[in-house]
C-alpha cells in the first residue's frame, strides 16, 4: 500500500507525509528509488540527527512536534539544532503527543507556539524568525496551497 501511495504522489507531484517509528533504515531503502521524483515530510521525526541528512537528500523536510519541548528530550533537541533551517517544520500532532506543559489529551493546534518557542531556544533565533522560516518551508513543501 505504501508503494502505491508513493507512486501516486510521484505521478501527481504531491508531497507525502510519513510517520515512521524505529524503521528509518527500511524507510530510506523504500524511498531511495523516488529520489528526484518525490518530496515530503517526516512527521514527528525521532530518527536522530545522524540519520536525517539522507532523508533531506531525498527532498524531505524534518518535522518536530511537542516531543521536542520535553526536558528529557535531548535527542530530539540535538536533532532540532542540527537540521538545516530550510528543512525544518513544526507541528503539534494534537491530541496525541504531549508538550512539556500539556498532557497529550489536552494538546491543541494552539500549542504549536510552545514547539516554536522551544526551537527558538535551541537554535538561538528570534521567535518571529522561527515562525517565518517554518511557514515558508511549509508553503514550499505544500506548494499547491495558495499563499495568504
Amino acid at each position: 500500500m505504501l508503494i502505491r501511495q508513493l507512486d501516486m504522489a510521484a505521478a501527481f507531484g504531491l508531497p507525502v507525509l510519513i510517520h515512521c517509528r524505529k524503521a528509518y533504515d527500511r524507510l530510506f531503502e523504500i524511498l531511495k528509488p523516488y529520489r528526484g521524483k518525490l518530496k515530503g515530510v517526516l512527521h514527528s521525526y525521532s530518527g536522530g540527527k545522524d540519520g536525517m541528512a539522507r532523508f533531506i537528500d531525498l527532498d524531505f523536510y524534518i518535522s518536530f512536534s511537542g516531543s521536542v519541548t520535553r526536558r528529557n528530550a535531548r535527542k530530539y533537541q540535538k536533532t532540532a539544532g542540527a537540521v538545516p533551517q530550510d528543512r525544518i517544520l513544526l507541528e503539534t500532532d494534537a491530541p496525541f503527543i504531549a508538550t512539556e506543559s500539556t498532557v497529550a489529551s489536552e494538546v491543541e493546534p494552539c500549542h504549536l507556539l510552545e514547539v516554536a518557542q522551544k526551537i527558538t531556544e535551541i537554535r538561538g533565533l528570534m521567535l518571529s524568525e522561527v515562525c517565518r522560516v517554518s511557514t515558508g518551508n511549509t508553503l514550499r513543501l505544500f506548494d499547491r496551497i495558495p499563499a495568504f
